[in-house]
């Protein structure tokens, strides 16, 4: 009966450690160079670029330009999370970048093995 005993708990160690490593697989982040399908924005990218020009709004500050820098991530049900502004311009430019993503369609997510990924 002992032996029994630690069998059973061999084995349901095991295989709860077998769930641990697929919930770790299954929550990587991909980059988009390694997966096979790309995520995409509804209507693809010039519809994003649209997206993005009809709802951002630039602070009214005399000569400002230049380029804002985010990453984020795609989520597998097409949500974005982890939206982080790596580079401003100032004048609260990377927070106005922040909330147009927020409030962003669902994009269709990446694939990888024809299992849904993060991004």
């Amino acid at each position: 009966m002992k032996y029994l005993a630690i069998i059973f708990l061999m084995f349901f160690s095991t295989q709860i450690q077998a769930q641990k490593d697929q919930t770790q697989i299954n929550e990587n982040i991909y980059n988009t160079a390694g997966i096979q399908v790309q995520p995409e924005f509804p209507g693809g990218m010039t519809e994003f670029y649209k997206y993005i020009g009809q709802n951002y709004k630039t602070p009214n500050v005399k000569g400002l330009k230049g380029k804002i820098f985010l990453t984020f991530i795609i989520e597998k049900d097409g949500n974005l999370s982890d939206i982080k502004v790596i580079r401003d311009i100032g004048h609260g430019t990377g927070e106005e970048a922040v909330r147009v993503l927020e409030a962003c369609p669902v994009w269709k997510p990446g694939e990888f093995n024809g299992e849904k990924v993060r991004v």
